[in-house]
């Protein structure tokens, strides 16, 4: 068995006398626990590390497929939407309305009312 020889501060020696004499083992048996128990701990946190690491680009390669898709989807709305405000303009003109712009603006501020209030009234 390989040895390797250390120095310790006189206070680590007591407390290493005082484990291994509670124990019944060997100065020498009580280090190499504590060794092996700190290596073994370590190697699994690097395990973990790694295994975290590896969810999170997962994950984000997920979410990054979600968020594309919804921006697309987004950008589509946002077409049909002004479409159908440009629609509904040239709708407001053909019924007589010189401003239709002006309008449509007065009835999106209504719009934009009654939506606040029915949400006042939910909470």
């Amino acid at each position: 068995m390989p040895q390797i020889h250390l120095k310790i501060s006189e206070s680590l020696n007591k407390k290493i006398t005082a484990l291994a004499s509670a124990e019944q083992k060997s100065k020498s048996e009580v280090v190499r626990n504590i060794l092996e128990h700190y290596t073994a701990e370590n190697a699994a946190e690097n395990s973990l590390d790694l295994v975290s690491e590896t969810i999170r680009k997962v994950i984000k390669s997920e979410l990054r497929r979600t968020e594309d898709r919804l921006a697309k989807i987004a950008a589509k709305n946002t077409i049909a939407a002004a479409t159908a405000m440009y629609l509904n303009t040239l709708a407001i003109e053909d019924c007589g309305k010189r401003n239709a712009i002006e309008f449509y603006k007065e009835a999106r501020k209504k719009a934009v009312a009654f939506l606040q209030s029915d949400e006042k009234e939910d909470s």
